[in-house]
């Protein structure tokens, strides 16, 4: 769901295919703040058919994002704590930067548009 945008564009594919009689299933490829927003936008989803998760996290992820939520016959409650139910530690996150993931992008690292 974060490279679809925004959340209001995964809303707005939501609503095109609830349309059409589809339904969606959001790729959610990454966990601690981006699963609890997905679990907050899912949650408002009617024609939701799953939502997609990191069953696993690195070990050091609890260190920089604390939540409680636990997948319990398939689903997991949406948090209903403050803002969006998660706790996350700036300073433990600034012990672990992520790594560019060049393959993703559309553009080299001049900037031009990346010809296949």
């Amino acid at each position: 769901m974060t490279n679809y945008g925004s959340l209001q564009e995964v809303q707005h594919a939501a609503a095109i295919a609830k349309s059409r009689y589809m339904t969606i299933a959001p790729h959610n490829p990454n966990a601690g703040v981006n699963t609890a927003a997905s679990l907050h936008l899912c949650a408002g989803i009617e024609n939701l058919e799953v939502l997609e998760h990191m069953s696993r996290d690195v070990d050091w992820g609890e260190e920089i994002v604390d939540y409680d939520w636990e997948v319990e016959d398939g689903a997991i409650e949406v948090p209903d704590k403050p803002g969006l139910g998660v706790e996350f530690d700036p300073e433990a996150a600034r012990d672990h930067p992520g790594e560019s993931k060049d393959s993703h992008s559309l553009f080299d690292a001049e900037g031009a548009l990346k010809r296949p």
